[in-house]
């Protein structure tokens, strides 16, 4: 399945000047305190806001971004630089592979009161997108991205019109592959003409990617907002510190989703969980849990009761696993409040997830044990590793484990400090 993020380019937001950051489906950062792995993240928040043209400073609360005055959101290296706008550049899959770039810029007069407006919008159309073409293998390659089978008399309207953008493509391909064209990503891309139809389809699908970015929000659950009965934040189903999670899983529970036994078997990692239910009609204690050491005859524990890292990880899992939560998101400080081997265990999970669900995620961590959930041999895996140059401007590099050190644990080589990340002051 089709990660919706390639590629997020950033420049002038914060202790960012210029960033490009292709990304996979789970993403890593790790970096010292004050590094700006937060501020990539709000940065990715701040584009997303954008795209769903939502700037208002209450609604860039709402997503997890800390809020200052346009001054100090901006890039403040250069006092003659500093209103200068900020400027997003993202790719994005459509359901059918194809990449769209769009373009924001983003300004402010400073004013007291003022607020963020979107300045520019410059989106490219009917694009395709390809690292290189073999003409012989691509038309194949789309109708198995479509799951179209051409011997199948039972194709429907739907279908028929996915092939009918699929030939447009191939047409498009044949007649100007003379012109092809390399693009700021240094992949080739080349227009598709479409007919009014087809026009329409790939509009309203490339639309959705972009709806879908829109949801983006930073996560950072607390342990108060976990335990809540009630959702009081202003992003649903689940808020941004974890408001929501009880009245989620009676939600799915109620409708007996298979969302909820996903998370349940994820949830079965705790050697001392056995069951979990929430019942609607126990207004006081509605979530059930079941410690398989206690006497049955003990009854179920509730919420107040439950492990505090429980709770953190059922809000995880719900959010690789409902279609109800954002595609794509981030979470600020995974490792809180668990064991390290269980943020080993997690991050396996979570990758595991993340494919079945098709989620992409950005999470942050200063536990090296995360790190040794990773399977870098996996394209979809990735680590970044965040760091200030010496004008004080953030920078990320990608870290792809060398195969002299394969044996090696990723934290035993954070540790040492051989990936980078750590303070080099003490």
């Amino acid at each position: 399945m089709l990660k919706l993020v390639e590629e997020i380019r950033v420049e002038n937001f914060k202790s960012i000047e210029k960033l490009n950051l292709p990304l996979g489906r789970v993403n890593v950062f790790i970096g010292e305190n004050g590094a700006g792995k937060s501020n990539i993240l709000e940065a990715v928040a701040f584009a997303a806001a954008a795209a769903a043209e939502k700037i208002d400073n209450e609604f860039l609360s709402a997503r997890g971004i800390r809020v200052s005055r346009p001054d100090l959101m901006r890039s403040a290296f250069d006092k003659y630089n500093s209103d200068k706008d900020i400027k997003f550049s993202l790719t994005l899959n459509s359901h059918e592979g194809v990449k769209n770039e769009y373009d924001f810029s983003i300004s402010s007069d400073d004013r007291p009161y003022a607020s963020w407006k979107i300045s520019e919008i410059d989106e490219s159309s009917n694009v395709l997108s390809f690292s290189e073409i073999d003409l012989n293998k691509f038309e194949s390659l789309l109708r198995v991205a479509f799951g179209i089978n051409e011997e199948d008399s039972n194709i429907s309207d739907v279908e028929k019109r996915n092939l009918r953008v699929i030939q447009a493509m191939v047409n498009s391909i044949n007649s100007k592959k003379s012109t092809f064209e390399k693009n700021k990503s240094g992949k080739i891309s080349i227009k598709v003409d479409l007919n009014d139809e087809e026009e329409e389809f790939y509009e309203a699908r490339k639309k959705l990617a972009r709806e879908e970015f829109g949801r983006f929000v930073i996560f950072s659950p607390e342990n108060t907002a976990l335990r809540s009965l009630q959702s009081e934040g202003q992003i649903v189903p689940l808020g941004v510190n974890g408001e929501g999670l009880l009245q989620f899983l009676a939600t799915l529970a109620e409708k007996e989703e298979e969302d909820f036994t996903q998370i349940k078997n994820a949830l079965s990692l705790f050697t001392w969980f056995s069951d979990l239910k929430v019942d609607s009609e126990d207004a006081q204690n509605p979530f059930k849990l079941r410690d398989r050491f206690l006497d049955p005859n003990f009854g179920w524990m509730d919420q107040r009761s439950a492990n505090e890292g429980f709770l953190f990880a059922a809000f995880y899992f719900s959010l690789f696993t409902s279609k109800l939560t954002p595609r794509f998101f981030a979470i600020d400080n995974i490792d809180a409040s668990l064991n390290p081997k269980l943020c080993q265990e997690l991050m396996v999970s979570i990758n595991k997830l993340s494919k079945i669900n098709n989620k992409q995620a950005i999470l942050t961590t200063h536990n090296p044990a995360i790190l040794d959930g990773l399977d870098l041999t996996d394209p979809e895996q990735k680590l970044f590793v965040v760091s200030r140059d010496r004008k004080g401007k953030t920078r990320v590099r990608s870290f792809d484990k060398p195969e002299a050190v394969e044996t090696t644990r990723l934290s035993e080589l954070y540790i040492r400090g051989l990936l980078g990340g750590l303070p080099k002051g003490f």
